[in-house]
This record gives structure tokens, C-alpha cells and sequence, in this order.
């Protein structure tokens, strides 16, 4: 009895499966684009919104399936699938390399992984006891030069979108790791003198990563300028963190 209801079972999956796949065929042939992706998708409700937000002519189609990748890849980092999405995110890269397609998706995927490691830097205070504040150093610096790496690719690929959040993204993150640097705790062995000294040492350094993060601010005015988005969001951000920063 138990082997006819399992095989009544599957005869009924059967049927679905063959009713869904037919829908989606009278889709296609209406050249709807979300027809087209992948069963696997239904089960992620952020990277379908991700298909849906798409510009117009950016839409999902039958040659592109590296734009499902990318905001599959992008979806599973943003509801914390970070490993999996990240190595879908890199893969349609490479296969994508040199391509004069895609480019809005490939700009959000490169700012998403930018993002991610600019989270990871930011998890390295100095908060902490001093053997370990020297190693936090190394680790944030390489984060954020990783960031600046997935930047470079961003300005590549010309989407101002993208070029703006991530300029104003790369200037916040130098402006966080300037007061925190600034913030962290002298070494408790030294002399109280010694320690103003460490202070003003430590407050010297903090002022380079604003400068850091000030030409990061310019650098994305200057995007701004030459693309005529001064209206742009991440546009104005970028002018009050300016503004904040003047003497």
C-alpha cells in the first residue's frame, strides 16, 4: 500500500512538473524574461526582486544568463549565503571578462563584493589588547585595498550608478578607520608621557586616512561632474561628507 501511494505521489509530482514546464514554455514564446529563469530562483525571493528591479534595457533574456548569476550571486550575499554567492558572483566574472555586456549587473555584483569587504575591515578594531590591534592593522589595510581593487573594475565598466555608491563607500570606510584609529587605547606600559606622544602619533596617522578619505569624496565629485548627476543621491552624500570634512 505504502509503494502505491509513493508511486501515486510521484505520478502526481510528474504531472506538475510537467504542467509548470509547460506555463513556462507558453511564457518564453511570449518573450516573457522571467519565464526563463532557472526552478532554482523560486526559492529565493531577494534575487528575484533583484531579475525584477532590473533597468529595461537590462532585462533578463534567453542569451543572458550571466545576469541571472550575477543577482543570484548578489542575493545570496545580501541574506547571508556570503560564501555561496560570492564564488556564483566571481565565476560569471571571469566568464565575463573583457565583455561589452552586462555591465550594470557586473558593476552592482563588483559594488556588493566592494561592500563586503569594507564590513570585513570594519570588523578589525583596535579595541582590543595591543598584540592583537598590529594584526588588525594588516587586516583591515588589506580589506579595504581589496575594496579599492573591485572599485578600479567598477570605474572600468563606466556605470555611474555604481562609481558614485562606490567612491562615497570607500570614503566612509577611510573616515571609520580614522576615528577608530584615533580612538584606540595607548599601550598600557607607557609613562603618561610617553603616551601624549603616542596620542599625537596616533592622531597624525588618523589624519592621513581622512585625507584618504576626502579624495575618495572628490573622486566621486568629480564623477559627478563629468556625468552632469550632481542630483544623483550618493552624489549629494558625497558633497555633505566634503562640506564636513572643510576646516
Amino acid at each position: 500500500m505504502a509503494d502505491k501511494d509513493q508511486e501515486s505521489s510521484s505520478f502526481i509530482g510528474t504531472q506538475d512538473q510537467a504542467s509548470q514546464a509547460k506555463k513556462k514554455i507558453e511564457l518564453i514564446s511570449k518573450g516573457d524574461p522571467i519565464a526563463i529563469i532557472p526552478e532554482e530562483l523560486n526559492e529565493d525571493k531577494a534575487a528575484y526582486r533583484s531579475i525584477r528591479g532590473l533597468p529595461e534595457n537590462h532585462a533578463y533574456s534567453l542569451q543572458d544568463r550571466y545576469t541571472f548569476d550575477l543577482a543570484l550571486g548578489n542575493a545570496w550575499i545580501r541574506i547571508g549565503r556570503t560564501a555561496r554567492g560570492e564564488q556564483r558572483i566571481l565565476e560569471a566574472l571571469v566568464a565575463t571578462h573583457g565583455s561589452t555586456e552586462v555591465h550594470w549587473m557586473r558593476s552592482l555584483a563588483l559594488y556588493t563584493l566592494m561592500e563586503l569587504r569594507l564590513e570585513e575591515a570594519s570588523s578589525f578594531d583596535f579595541q582590543v589588547r595591543e598584540k592583537k590591534q598590529g594584526a588588525h592593522l594588516t587586516a583591515r589595510v588589506a580589506r579595504i585595498k581589496e575594496a579599492e581593487d573591485f572599485l578600479r573594475r567598477i570605474m572600468q565598466l563606466t556605470e555611474v550608478d555604481w562609481m558614485l555608491v562606490g567612491w562615497l563607500s570607500l570614503g566612509d570606510a577611510y573616515q571609520a578607520f580614522a576615528d577608530d584609529f584615533a580612538a584606540a587605547p595607548s599601550p598600557r606600559k607607557l609613562t603618561p608621557g610617553q603616551k601624549e606622544a603616542y596620542r599625537t602619533l596616533a592622531e597624525e596617522q588618523a589624519e592621513s586616512l581622512r585625507v584618504k578619505a576626502a579624495k575618495a569624496y572628490e573622486w566621486g565629485m568629480e564623477v559627478a561632474t563629468r556625468s552632469a548627476r550632481h542630483d544623483h543621491r550618493s552624489a549629494r552624500l558625497l558633497r555633505k561628507r566634503l562640506e564636513a570634512l572643510s576646516p
